[in-house]
């Protein structure tokens, strides 16, 4: 945002001229335009939304009811007993590798999806051989470190 620093050495007003007046005469909106902008402005003002109040519910065969202002978090509705248990970092790191030779580049949520592992583990061990994409064509995409890919890869 630009900003601009100075001191005001002559000032000038501009008011609106309908029709021809002379010099130091100000101009009378005309009654017309007074009476258009006023209709205009009641218009807008209207309210378009309406309610109706149903005494008699007419949808009778609901399966569910419905709660509304409830929102259901989008996670893994997994038992709790059956929480990801870590791998050894070697073995994930083979699992991961062989994940990287199916494909160049993997979004965070499928690579966890692949090898079933905790987040914070799996984010540990993947920041370790690979690098998150933070602009372009693979944006937010994880893909290996040059040292780790093939020789044939770009």
């Amino acid at each position: 945002m630009a900003r601009a620093v100075g001191r005001v050495s002559q000032k000038f007003d501009v008011e609106v001229s309908r029709g021809k007046r002379g010099p130091g005469e100000l101009s009378v909106i005309d009654p017309e335009y007074r009476k258009l902008s006023r209709q205009r402005a009641q218009q807008a003002a209207k309210k378009t939304r309406t309610t109706q109040l149903i005494s008699q519910p007419q949808i009778t065969n609901l399966r569910q009811p419905v709660e509304i202002g409830i929102r259901k978090k989008a996670r893994d509705f997994r038992d709790p007993s059956e929480k990801r248990l870590a791998k050894p970092a070697e073995e994930l790191t083979a699992d991961l590798f062989r994940l990287f030779e199916r494909q160049p580049h993997w979004v965070f949520a499928q690579l966890q999806r692949q090898t079933d592992q905790p987040l914070q583990h799996l984010k540990t061990v993947l920041m370790e051989i690979a690098v998150q994409n933070k602009r372009g064509p693979y944006k937010d995409m994880w893909e290996l470190k040059k040292g780790y890919r093939l020789s044939g890869e770009t």
